[in-house]
C-alpha cells in the first residue's frame, strides 16, 4: 500500500501558480465563520465530508456573494485542509454539484503567516500568487521579497536592498 506521507505530498510550485489560478473557478479571501463535519453515514467518495463557511472580503475571480461555503469531498487518505474559525484565508476553489470545492492539495493559504499550517504553500508560491492576482497587499510580509525577485532579473543594481542571495555586502 502507498504510504500516507506520499498521498499528502502536495506540489505547490511557484511556476504552476498561473495554471492553478486558471483552474480555479472562484478565488477569494475571507474569514472562517464556522465548519461542519457532515454526516458520517454518507462518507463515500461521492459525498461531501466537510463544509467550511466563510465571509468573503474580496473576490479575485468568480464572484458568488458575501457568505461562501467551501466543501471537501470524502478522502480515503483523510487528507483535508483544516481551517480555524476566525482566521482569514486565501482560497482557490473549484466547483461541483455541491458548491465550491477544495481538496487536501488545494492552494489554501492563511493570510496570517503565524497561523499557517505546515502543509500550506510556501513563501515563493504565495509571492507568485500575490503577483499573479496583482495584489501586493495580500501577503504584506512577502511584498518586499516579491519586489526583489521581480526586479532582480531586469535591473540587477536594485537587488542589493535586502536580497537574501549572498552577493557580498548589502549597502546599509
Amino acid at each position: 500500500t502507498m504510504g500516507a506521507a506520499q498521498a499528502r505530498a502536495c506540489d505547490f510550485k511557484p511556476e504552476n501558480v498561473q495554471k492553478d489560478i486558471d483552474k480555479a473557478e472562484v478565488i477569494f479571501t475571507g474569514g472562517v465563520t464556522g465548519a461542519q463535519h457532515l454526516s458520517r453515514e454518507s462518507n463515500s467518495d461521492v459525498n461531501p465530508e466537510f463544509k467550511t463557511m466563510f465571509t468573503a472580503d474580496k473576490f479575485y475571480k468568480g464572484k458568488t456573494g458575501g457568505a461562501v461555503n467551501v466543501i471537501q469531498m470524502h478522502d480515503a487518505w483523510g487528507h483535508y485542509v483544516t481551517f480555524k474559525t476566525g482566521n482569514e484565508y486565501l482560497v482557490l476553489a473549484g466547483r461541483n454539484e455541491y458548491g465550491l470545492l477544495i481538496d487536501g492539495c488545494s492552494p489554501v493559504m492563511s493570510l496570517d503567516p503565524a497561523a499557517a499550517r505546515s502543509d500550506e504553500p510556501g513563501p515563493d508560491y504565495r509571492a507568485a500568487v500575490a503577483q499573479a492576482l496583482g495584489d501586493r497587499t495580500l501577503f504584506p510580509t512577502l511584498a518586499a521579497v516579491a519586489e526583489n525577485k521581480g526586479s532582480s532579473s531586469a535591473t540587477k543594481h536594485e537587488s542589493d536592498a535586502g536580497d537574501k542571495k549572498d552577493t557580498g555586502k548589502a549597502a546599509e
